[in-house]
């Protein structure tokens, strides 16, 4: 048992990265969240609503909450909205600069191949090459001559300045042959597993950030739906009293 313990907290810290989490910190509730801190304090926090946003027609009592008053309904969702809204901006501050090409692997293999040039691409190669620490993934463990077949077809250095002229017919040929997307197709094994291997090493830095935001966003989101689940127990509990 305690193994099997063991063993799932050394995987869920090994993954723990910010791309299985930019969904949840992203979404289109956190994004909105960050517009009701800004008009909270006018519709929350005024007298004449705090007085009219008792429920009371959902129950046939006076008494529409558990164990949280109107006032503190108000509070919570006030409070929760602004942590939500601070978790986005941490989030978009604070995440790695990678995430900023793709907020999963697909989205960021997709604007690789659309934005990244081959230089790119080589100085991923050489982060993985010259790392002090071992691949993270087994797409890093690809071998050196593959990269170099690739690095041939993007780029040809087989002629000197002086020798291009004499030979230029060779040149063009061998230039024509030369070209960055085709050498991505031809390679796109290749290139997958560095991409992969490179998004999963980057995704995993700043992992204190992600906890920090995490927190904000988990706490905003109790304080947001507390409220209504104290209101939900309090219809229920007045439904069946009477039965």
């Amino acid at each position: 048992m305690f193994d099997w313990i063991a063993f799932k907290c050394q995987t869920f810290s090994y993954n723990y990265a910010w791309n299985d989490y930019s969904k949840f910190l992203n979404s289109v509730p956190s994004k909105l969240a960050i517009a009701f801190p800004i008009i909270g304090y006018a519709i929350f926090f005024n007298d004449y609503m705090a007085g009219r946003l008792d429920f009371s027609s959902l129950t046939a009592q006076a008494k529409t909450h558990v164990l949280l008053g109107t006032e503190a309904k108000l509070r919570f969702a006030f409070i929760g909205l602004m942590l939500i809204a601070l978790s986005n901006v941490l989030y978009k501050i604070l995440r790695p600069k990678i995430m900023r090409f793709g907020e999963s692997q697909l989205e960021f293999n997709q604007n690789v191949d659309d934005l990244f040039t081959f230089g790119q691409i080589r100085d991923f190669h050489l982060q993985i090459m010259n790392s002090s620490y071992d691949p993270w993934t087994p797409d890093g463990k690809y071998y050196h001559e593959e990269w170099e077949a690739f690095e041939n077809d993007c780029v040809w250095e087989g002629l000197g300045q002086g020798e291009r002229r004499i030979n230029r017919t060779v040149f063009e040929t061998e230039m024509s042959k030369r070209s960055f997307s085709e050498a991505k197709k031809r390679h796109a094994s290749l290139v997958r597993s560095i991409l992969r291997e490179t998004y999963f090493r980057e995704c995993r830095q700043k992992r204190l950030s992600l906890s920090i935001c995490l927190s904000f966003a988990l706490t905003g989101y109790f304080l947001v739906l507390s409220p209504s689940v104290d209101l939900t127990f309090a219809v229920l509990l007045d439904t069946f009293s009477g039965i």
